[in-house]
C-alpha cells in the first residue's frame, strides 16, 4: 500500500550513533593520552634513560703516566703514543659479531677468531676488548676506510712505555705490565684498575706506582645500536701522573755500565754526605722495552745483584773487625808478627794468609791486608769474654747496617719499597759462634756466615767516610706532580749515628789510604792518582770456584765526597780487577761530574 510505504524515520537515531562514535573517539584519545602521560611523564626517566643508555656511554680516558729523569734531567722513560684496536658486542647478534670480528682478522693479516668468546662475554656488554695492539700506520688507515663495515670495532690512542737507553739503569727503573685476571682480582680491582692496564711490576715503576700513574678521566660517548662511534666529549680530563727526578748521573751510569760488560757484577757509587746514589749498576741486564725476552736466564740478568743477592765480604769486612777490637781494648799500635800461618789448638786446619808481613800495627795490617792480623784481632775479642763468644764482632756489625735492609726508598713512599725485593743479610748467631772458637776468626776476615748485599757494604763504608752517620741511601732526588699529595723533595736521612770514637776512625781511614796509595798496598798501582787522596780496600772473597773481586774506597780521604763500590763475581784478585776499575770511576768524578752536564738520548 501506498501509504505504508513511505514510513515516517524516527529522527533520533543519529545523535544517538554520533554520541556512540564520539565515545569510543575520546576513550581512544584518553587511552591515548594516559599512555603518553605513562611514558612521558611517569616513566619517562626511565624510558630516556634507557635511551641514553643504548646511545651514550661513559668510559675512562688513561691518564699519561709519569716520566722519569736522572739528577740532571735527562729522561730515563716516558710514553710514546701507540694504537689498539678493540671491539664491544653491543647489540650485535652472534653472526654480525663473528662477521666483523672475521673481517678485521681479514685487515689486520691475523686470526682473531680466538677472541670471539672474551668479546661476547664481556659485560657490560658495551665495554670494550682489546684485539691488537700497536697497529701500523697501514693497519689503522685500512680499519679506518673499512670502519662502517666493522661494527663494533673501534680504534682508540694508548699510551706505551718507553726506555730510551734500553737496559741502562734496568734494575732502578723496573718495567711495567699488563694486570693479569688472577692479580687484578685480587690486588687491583678495588683499587679501580682495568683488566687491560698497564703497572709497574718492579723497580722505581712499581715501589712509584701510586704516583706515576696519575688519575685517569671520564669521557662521554655517542654510539649507534651497531656499536659505530659518533663522537665523543670529555667530562673530566685525566691528571697525568708525578714526574720523578733522581740521584743518579747518567754520565756516570752510563760508564759504571760499560765497565761491567761481559762480567757479572755490582758497581755502586754514592755520596756520603747525603745518601744520594750516584751510579747504580748491576750486571748482566735487560733491554726494558721487551723484558720478556731474556737472552741467557742462567745469569740471572732480572736480578738486581746490588740488594738481591748475598755475597761473602772478604776482607772488606775488616773494617767492622777493626772497630770492634780498638772498643773492646786493642791499640792502633800495637804489631802482631804474620808468619803466613795462623793455629789453634784443637782446630784442624791452619789460618792462612796471602802472604809473609813480619810485623804489622793496624794501618800496616790494612795496607797488606794480612790476615793474621785481623784473625789475631778477632780471637783477642773472643778470649775476652769467652762467653759471649766474639759475638761482639756481630754487634758492630749490626751498628753499620748489616742484616737489616738499608731501607732504599722507603722513606720516600713510607713503606717497604714493593719493587726492589731487598734482602736482609745475615750473620752469625751467638749460639753458633759458642764453641766454635775457629768461625770467630773466620768471621773477622769477611768470611765464614757472613752474608752481605754490596749496597749494605757501601752504606757501612759511607758511614766510616762521614764519621759515623749510617744513611738511608737515596735513589730519588724529587717527585713533581699536579697532586700535590704526591710532591715531595727528599733530604738526608740518618738511620742511626754510630758514635764512632774520632781517634778509632781515623786509624782504620789512614790504614785504607795506605793501601791505596802507598808501595806493597793491595790497591797501589791500580790507577789511583795521589791527588784525590784516596782511601779503600780490596777483597777476594772465597767462592766455591773462583773468588769474587772487591774494592771499596772513598775520596777526598779527610773529607769524602764519593763512595766507590766494585764487586765483580768470580773476578779473581780484588786489587787486580776491581780496583783498577773503581779508578776509572774516581777519574771521571774528579774530571767532570763536578760540571754537572746532560747528554743528548741516542
Amino acid at each position: 500500500m501506498p501509504g505504508n510505504f513511505f514510513r515516517p524515520v524516527n529522527a533520533n537515531w543519529v545523535p544517538r550513533r554520533l554520541a556512540f562514535f564520539f565515545t569510543i573517539f575520546i576513550l581512544f584519545v584518553a587511552a591515548l593520552l594516559v599512555r603518553i602521560i605513562n611514558l612521558g611523564i611517569v616513566h619517562g626517566n626511565d624510558y630516556a634513560q634507557f635511551s641514553e643508555d643504548n646511545y651514550l656511554k661513559e668510559r675512562s680516558v688513561d691518564a699519561p703516566r709519569g716520566s722519569i729523569h736522572d739528577r740532571h734531567g735527562t729522561v730515563l722513560a716516558y710514553n710514546r703514543a701507540m694504537f689498539e684496536v678493540s671491539m664491544s658486542r653491543g647489540n650485535l647478534t652472534t653472526e654480525a659479531l663473528r662477521a666483523s670480528l672475521d673481517r678485521l682478522g681479514a685487515i689486520l693479516g691475523a686470526d682473531l677468531s680466538s677472541h670471539y668468546q672474551a668479546v661476547a662475554g664481556v659485560r657490560p656488554r658495551w665495554k670494550s676488548h682489546v684485539l691488537s695492539r700497536r697497529l701500523t700506520l697501514d693497519q689503522i688507515t685500512a680499519v679506518f676506510e673499512q670502519r662502517f663495515h666493522l661494527p663494533g670495532v673501534s680504534i682508540e690512542p694508548r699510551f706505551r712505555r718507553y726506555y730510551p737507553l734500553h737496559s741502562t739503569l734496568c734494575h732502578v727503573l723496573g718495567h711495567v705490565g699488563k694486570i693479569t685476571t688472577t692479580t687484578w682480582e685480587r690486588q687491583y680491582r678495588a683499587k679501580d684498575y682495568e683488566l687491560d692496564d698497564y703497572v709497574g711490576v718492579v723497580g722505581l715503576e712499581a715501589a712509584f706506582e701510586d704516583s706515576l700513574k696519575g688519575q685517569k678521566g671520564q669521557e662521554q660517548i655517542w654510539r649507534t645500536n651497531r656499536g659505530y662511534i659518533l663522537g665523543s666529549q670529555v667530562i673530566e680530563p685525566a691528571v697525568p701522573g708525578a714526574e720523578i727526578f733522581l740521584t743518579i748521573d747518567l754520565q756516570f751510569q752510563r760508564l759504571a755500565e760499560s765497565l761491567l760488560v761481559g762480567q757479572k757484577g755490582v758497581i755502586l757509587a754514592l755520596d756520603p754526605r747525603n745518601g744520594e746514589i750516584l751510579v747504580w749498576a748491576s750486571s748482566p741486564g735487560y733491554d726494558l722495552n721487551r723484558p720478556t725476552q731474556i737472552d741467557d736466564p742462567t745469569s740471572k740478568p732480572l736480578i738486581n745483584r746490588a740488594i738481591q743477592e748475598y755475597y761473602r765480604p772478604g776482607s772488606t769486612f775488616k773494617i767492622v773487625t777493626a772497630l770492634a777490637a780498638l772498643e773492646a781494648g786493642w791499640t792502633p799500635d800495637r804489631r802482631v808478627t804474620c808468619e803466613h800461618r795462623l793455629f789453634l789448638p784443637n782446630w784442624s786446619k791452619p789460618f792462612t794468609c796471602l802472604g809473609w808481613h813480619d810485623s804489622v800495627d793496624l794501618v800496616r795490617a790494612f795496607q797488606y791486608s794480612c790476615n793474621i792480623y785481623f784473625y789475631t784481632m778477632a780471637d783477642f775479642i773472643y778470649s775476652r769474654d769467652p762467653r759471649d763468644a766474639g759475638y761482639r764482632i756481630v754487634r758492630t756489625a749490626r751498628r753499620f747496617g748489616f742484616e737489616s735492609p738499608t731501607d732504599v726508598l722507603s722513606r720516600e713512599i713510607k713503606r717497604r719499597a714493593s719493587g726492589f725485593g731487598e734482602k736482609a743479610g745475615a750473620l752469625p748467631s751467638l749460639e753458633t759462634l759458642r764453641g766454635e772458637r775457629g768461625s770467630v776468626l773466620y768471621m773477622g776476615i769477611g768470611q765464614g756466615s757472613v752474608d752481605v748485599t754490596p749496597l749494605q757494604m757501601l752504606m757501612a763504608y759511607a758511614a766510616l767516610a762521614n764519621g759515623g752517620e749510617l744513611l738511608v741511601p737515596r735513589l730519588v732526588r724529587r717527585v713533581q706532580s699536579e697532586q700535590s699529595d704526591d710532591a715531595f723533595s727528599s733530604s738526608k736521612i740518618v738511620k742511626e749515628t754510630l758514635a764512632l770514637n774520632p781517634e778509632h776512625q781515623r786509624a782504620i781511614v789512614e790504614g785504607l789510604t795506605t793501601a791505596v796509595n802507598s808501595p806493597g798496598g793491595t790497591a797501589y798501582g791500580a790507577g789511583f792518582l795521589p791527588e784525590w787522596h784516596v782511601a779503600g780496600k780490596t777483597a777476594t772473597a772465597e767462592r766455591e770456584s773462583e773468588p769474587d773481586a772487591w774494592f771499596i774506597g772513598f775520596a777526598p780521604a779527610e773529607k769524602p765526597e764519593l763512595v766507590v763500590l766494585v764487586l765483580i763475581e768470580r773476578g779473581g784478585h780484588g786489587g787486580k780487577v776491581a780496583a783498577p776499575l773503581a779508578a776509572r770511576l774516581f777519574r771521571h768524578y774528579f774530571d767532570s761530574t763536578r760540571k754537572p752536564t746532560t747528554i743528548a738520548l741516542q
